[in-house]
């Protein structure tokens, strides 16, 4: 008995219950967590028995050891009709299982797969498959995280800079001011904060007062301490 369109069928599947999935995945750039890596586009080819249960998360990981993608990276995957060249997405176990049974005579299946970023990534790459798809999302992980939108600073009025004439060198190599530093200095908002600063630092500090009974109280515990040693000779040092 002769079987359509099995060549390379695995000797440990029966060529009976043999079903082949021949998979196109166009050119991707993976984002691994050791930086992005360039694939090509290439082309596999998976084998399965139909008497055993195979559904879409069992291919997603036969193709893991096929071709790599990143943390933040997933499979989108599409079925081709062969015919008419039209492509459905598959998404789900049961619509994976739909599309075996529907191609249960040709027992083959052309899938086009693609590597894009799960739901919340984002990249400035995109992953663009045979048929031309892309996909784009946000990054949110430590492997796949977009700098943060930094703070915004006022705008400089250009106008209130002052640019000096170049004065004429007498040495050679010798420095020459271009701008007026205190212009700039101001214009940069920095003059302001030094005089906050300033007026803080100057501020008086209010000195609390002791009572009159505590400092009694200190003076009859103190101890007296002189400093002299008779052994140590005096030097003068006017």
């Amino acid at each position: 008995m002769e079987f359509p369109d099995l060549d390379g069928c695995p000797p440990w599947i029966d060529p009976g219950n043999g079903f082949r999935l021949v998979v196109n995945c166009g050119s991707y750039t993976a984002s691994l967590d050791y930086g992005m890596l360039d694939i090509s586009e290439q082309q596999h080819e998976l084998w399965f028995d139909r008497g055993s249960e195979y559904d879409l998360d069992k291919f997603v990981n036969d193709m893991a050891s096929l071709i790599i993608w990143g943390r933040c990276q997933t499979l989108s995957v599409w079925v081709v009709d062969v015919d008419s060249a039209a492509e459905w997405k598959i998404r789900t176990n049961e619509y994976f299982a739909k599309m075996i049974k529907s191609r249960l005579n040709e027992k083959t299946a052309h899938l086009i797969v693609e590597v894009v970023y799960k739901e919340g990534f984002l990249s400035a790459y995109s992953s663009v498959g045979p048929s031309g798809l892309t996909s784009e999302a946000e990054h949110v992980d430590d492997s796949c995280v977009s700098p943060e939108h930094p703070e915004k600073i006022p705008p400089v009025d250009w106008s209130e800079l002052t640019i000096l004439p170049i004065p004429e060198m007498d040495g050679d190599g010798d420095a020459a001011a271009v701008a007026d530093e205190e212009r700039v200095f101001e214009a940069m908002g920095f003059k302001a904060a030094n005089i906050d600063g300033e007026e803080a630092r100057a501020a008086e500090i209010p000195i609390p007062m002791i009572p009159t009974e505590l400092e009694d109280d200190l003076r009859d515990v103190s101890i007296p301490v002189d400093d002299k040693a008779p052994e140590e000779p005096l030097l003068d040092r006017g």
